[in-house]
């Protein structure tokens, strides 16, 4: 029982203290890997748009982008390509 407790513990530590800029449109997809991604420890901030993702980078900084190339506008290669030239400033 405490090998079950420990590998439980060690899984939801693994992305402990990281934040995740999830980019989905679908909200079933959102909501599943939001479940998920919690599951393992992460803050996950959501965002439905790459437009509304690159506004929330103004806000706060995430470790990890998770992002559906598909999106309605513009899309995740968009939103990678500006996320590039903000950095190169």
């Amino acid at each position: 029982m405490k090998d079950v407790q420990a590998k439980l513990h060690t899984h939801q530590a693994l992305l402990a203290e990281l934040t995740v800029l999830l980019v989905e449109d679908e909200p079933d997809i959102a909501e599943l890997f939001t479940f998920i991604l919690e599951d393992y420890g992460a803050e996950v901030i959501l965002s439905n748009s790459a437009i509304e993702a690159l506004g929330r980078l103004g806000e706060r900084r995430p470790d990890i982008l998770v992002s559906n190339v598909k999106l309605p506008e513009e899309d995740g290669r968009w939103l990678i390509e500006q996320i590039r030239q903000l950095e190169d400033v």
